[in-house]
């Protein structure tokens, strides 16, 4: 499976727009891609995989705060039979074992955009997952504990906060 993080809002049906109808701040704003390119996840479909995954992200570069957080989980069955490509790519986390789950979906066009926000607006009722921004910080606080994340690797606002609530170092 592959997760990628999404607006959960975005992706629900509106009343001016038909059951099926894909809205168009999902598209604009859960698949922007750069350089024709979108960042994916590797996991299983468990919940301590996926907790995995919301650690990765929770520790991005950009990431200076906890926020609920949802995920959205496709198989990437469903990205070869849409001629979606995939690539490896060392992803954006500060915990190192993590960041060679990342994937990348490459030479991204229109006809491939669309079909991915199709997979996307299929899969998302059925294989979505939240965390709550409480839930974001134990995880990472965790990942502190054992050893697996260094503070001092994480955005700077997002440490200073770790540490106002006594995190060790």
């Amino acid at each position: 499976m592959l997760a990628r993080k999404i607006s959960f809002g975005k992706w629900r049906a509106k009343p001016y727009l038909a059951a099926d109808a894909i809205r168009a701040d999902a598209v604009t704003g859960c698949l922007r891609t750069r350089d024709d390119t979108l960042s994916f996840w590797s996991c299983e479909d468990t919940p301590d995989d996926l907790d995995q995954v919301f650690l990765a992200l929770a520790t991005g570069s950009s990431v200076s705060r906890f926020e609920t957080m949802d995920i959205v989980l496709i198989a990437e069955a469903d990205l070869d039979d849409a001629g979606v490509v995939t690539e490896a790519n060392e992803g954006d986390t500060a915990v190192e074992d993590l960041k060679a789950r990342h994937i990348d979906l490459v030479y991204l066009d229109l006809d491939k955009l669309a079909a991915l926000a199709r997979i996307i607006a299929a899969r998302v009722r059925v294989l979505h997952a939240r965390r709550t921004a409480g839930q974001l910080r134990r995880l990472v606080e965790d990942a502190v504990v054992v050893g697996r994340l260094r503070p001092e690797l994480l955005n700077p606002e997002l440490g200073d906060r770790l540490r106002a609530r006594g995190t060790p170092d």
